[in-house]
């Protein structure tokens, strides 16, 4: 599984890959081109969809070098509750996106219900809901560009999950100009990968993060760095001044 920050490292060696008998996946949320993938349908239950909610916050935070805990937590209720709906319904990210930017506040699942309660519960939360949305959809900015949006939909996707399952060979791939604006979502595939790779077991994966200062902290690096050697992963991580 490598970064590819320029797509170079596809257009060189795919090909040659490909003649060795690998399945090649190539995941590019603004290129129109590979594999989608879609966070929130790998998610099996509520508390994973909570998770991902965290992991998306905490990406927007990492990448623009400013977190504010307090907002964060605030908002992660707000946001949990609607990723949480559309995990419950067998939707994707898209759909839950779709509901919170339209203002709907109808939970029929009793966990989202229940993060809804969550956030209204909170100090002020009827006088903040505004500013707690707008930080939210702030967070969200690089998931609703149409050409991600279509990444997120597209078919067939790859599932995380099962990637120990064959020898494949994974880009998430970028250009130079959107490296940036698209690290966030970078943010969050690295983040949901270290935690689905260190409860696993199965065949070694090979990690190789190019350019990880695009990334901002990645929360989690330190943690999975002492766990995935266990769990048969190995990663090597690329920086330049």
């Amino acid at each position: 599984v490598s970064t590819d920050p320029k797509t170079e490292l596809f257009c060189q060696t795919s090909t040659y890959l490909k003649g060795r008998g690998h399945p090649v996946y190539a995941l590019s949320p603004a290129g129109g081109f590979g594999h989608g993938w879609d966070p929130l349908r790998e998610c099996e239950t509520a508390d994973q969809a909570r998770d991902l909610a965290k992991a998306i916050l905490a990406a927007a935070s990492a990448v623009d070098g400013q977190q504010n805990s307090q907002w964060e937590s605030m908002s992660e209720s707000y946001l949990s509750a609607y990723l949480v709906e559309a995990q419950a319904e067998g939707q994707g990210l898209p759909d839950a996106l779709k509901a919170l930017y339209s203002g709907s506040k109808s939970f029929e699942s009793e966990a989202a219900r229940f993060d809804w309660a969550m956030f209204m519960s909170g100090e002020s939360a009827d006088r903040t809901v505004g500013s707690i949305k707008t930080t939210v959809q702030k967070s969200l900015r690089p998931w609703t560009r149409d050409q991600v949006l279509g990444f997120l939909a597209h078919e067939p996707r790859i599932d995380m999950r099962k990637i120990r399952e064959e020898k494949a060979v994974v880009y998430l791939c970028t250009t130079a100009t959107e490296a940036q604006e698209l690290a966030a979502i970078q943010h969050v595939f690295y983040s949901r990968l270290f935690s689905i790779l260190a409860g696993q077991q199965g065949p070694n994966v090979y990690l190789l993060l190019d350019e990880l200062g695009n990334l901002g902290r990645l929360n989690g690096l330190e943690r999975a760095l002492n766990l995935l050697r266990s769990a048969g992963v190995s990663v090597t991580a690329a920086v330049q001044n």
